[in-house]
């Protein structure tokens, strides 16, 4: 009776650590990665999150204390093991819907763990119980090493073809040595004689045999290539990490995100020395009329991604693409946050950006809840490509000013169009941009070559996947500058013409573009 209460004590005090342990990595440090899984509206469901929590605290006590007294139910430990691999395949495959890259570069490891490290240890325990169960079912490292290396070469390769997150040679690294470890581990114990046998029909025990029946459960030839391999995987793990370890050390300049010392001081333009609007809600209804537009295959797009309500407050819906802190000419602490309002016209996308400047003045809203300018900096800028934004914003002197900017969690990373504004000096971008007055943009169509007048902001260039380049169109309204851009792409390599026609200075050029196969493609 003693020994059953010292083993209830013991379990229930490993599972309250261990529940303690998990509340922190789910609101502290873990909170962005749950909430790209889960979606923040999930998250914020206090009771919910807790009641989970508590299920798995109890699972762990349960588990804990048949450990301690050695008696497993055999039906409890199939049922669990379904639940995780079910779990495992739901944390590995949805929680970045709709992106698509690959990560080649072995030296990552240093700074994944030194910017990510919830997640580094996230990846290496989920895959620990793999490697064990693996090596429950096939009773030999080498099965259960390759087995380990299939199960996860699947899931990368997986999230690459079917757009679903980072074939990494990081994550691929980091999951293979908790799976090794998984099988070691039991590996080891058998070495020493210790085995999972059934006690009776619905238990089991881990019991360690006689010298001489182990020796017989295992064949001398198989426990020899055991060995060996266990030695090399072990080697080639330990040289991995030394390797990339160190090589971080050497290259690796991590530098943590402090507000206060990333700012730049602003020119002398305009910015700030006024807070009251100074534009009429009419004159601001012209300039949304006014705002250039393009034409796609004789079809003409509007302009209703951005609208005026009746109190003279802009309002438009996209994501932030971009974002810059400095400080303003009172030394109080400014963001110019670049919103990309995205307009669809048959296959052809193009990207608005808008220059916001958040104040101390803005209010902050995530799904309906108010949150600080803290929060909004810890939270939304940390992770920005998380949420949608819709914005309320007013024409200042020569500048949008946030008024208030309300986020919507998504449950993946989004492909979010690339949008840049040079916050310190507005004053050369507008000499340099057109007012167009209800002109248009350009006009593209299907087999006619069509010239475009702009800058170039991105050349993408990526081995295996196409190639192309951003276009950037700065449209003047009201001393202030928006801009538009369009992907434009190419049939094959990047022509040696078109690099030769790149401007060494921030001078715009002239592309010609045609429409094929539903997208923007540059014509030499």
């Amino acid at each position: 009776m003693k020994q059953k209460i010292i083993k209830i004590l013991v379990a229930l005090i490993i599972s309250i650590c261990a529940w303690v342990m998990m509340r922190f990595v789910v609101y502290v440090s873990a909170f962005s990665s749950l909430v790209m899984l889960l979606g923040f509206k999930t998250m914020d469901d206090r009771l919910f999150v807790e009641c989970v929590l508590l299920i798995f605290s109890i699972l762990l006590y349960v588990n804990i204390y048949q450990l301690l007294s050695n008696r497993f139910s055999a039906k409890l430990i199939k049922i669990e093991a379904i639940v995780f691999f079910a779990l495992l395949l739901a944390i590995t495959m949805l929680k970045s819907i709709g992106t698509r890259e690959i990560n080649m570069d072995i030296f990552d490891i240093y700074s994944s763990i030194i910017e990510y490290p919830a997640s580094v240890l996230i990846n290496f325990l989920l895959f620990i119980p793999v490697g064990a169960v693996f090596f429950y079912f096939l009773k030999t490292f080498p099965k259960a090493f390759l087995a380990s290396i299939a199960l996860v070469v699947g899931i990368e390769a997986s999230q690459y073809l079917f757009s679903l997150g980072i074939c990494d040679i990081v994550d691929f690294t980091i999951d293979m040595i908790g799976a090794t470890v998984g099988i070691l581990i039991p590996s080891i114990l058998r070495d020493y004689g210790y085995r999972i046998i059934y006690e009776d029909k619905y238990f089991l025990k881990i019991a360690r045999l006689q010298k001489s029946e182990a020796d017989c459960a295992v064949a001398p030839k198989d426990k020899m290539l055991d060995s060996k391999i266990k030695l090399i995987c072990a080697t080639v793990f330990l040289v991995v990490f030394i390797l990339t370890t160190a090589t971080g050390f050497a290259f690796y300049d991590y530098k943590g995100y402090v507000a206060s010392e990333t700012v730049n001081e602003t020119n002398d333009d305009t910015l700030f020395n006024m807070y009251e609007k100074s534009t009429s809600v009419d004159e601001m209804r012209e300039i949304i009329n006014n705002l250039a537009r393009f034409k796609v295959d004789d079809l003409e797009s509007s302009n209703e991604w951005l609208s005026i309500s009746s109190s003279g407050i802009f309002k438009a819906r996209g994501v932030i693409a971009n974002y810059e802190p400095w400080l303003a000419q009172n030394d109080t602490l400014c963001y110019g946050v670049s919103l990309a309002v995205q307009e669809e016209l048959g296959n052809i996308v193009v990207a608005h950006g808008l220059p916001l400047i958040v104040t101390s003045e803005t209010k902050f809203l995530i799904s309906g809840n108010a949150i600080d300018h803290a929060e909004f900096e810890e939270i939304i800028l940390q992770q920005f490509f998380l949420y949608n934004l819709e914005a309320e914003f007013s024409l200042q002197d020569g500048w949008f000013k946030a008024e208030t900017l309300s986020f919507s969690p998504t449950k993946a990373a989004q492909n979010i169009s690339y949008v840049w504004f040079n916050y310190q000096d507005f004053t050369e971008s507008i000499k340099r941009a057109e007012t167009f007055a209800g002109k248009h943009l350009f006009e593209i169509s299907t087999g006619r070559n069509s010239t475009i007048d702009g800058y170039i902001d991105v050349l993408s260039e990526s081995q295996g996947m196409p190639s192309y380049f951003t276009m950037r169109i700065d449209e003047q309204i009201n001393n202030i500058v928006i801009c538009h851009t369009l992907d434009v792409w190419f049939n094959g390599d990047i022509p040696s013409s078109f690099l030769e026609k790149l401007p060494k200075d921030n001078s715009s050029v002239s592309v010609k573009v045609s429409i094929q196969d539903g997208r923007a493609v540059y014509i030499e």
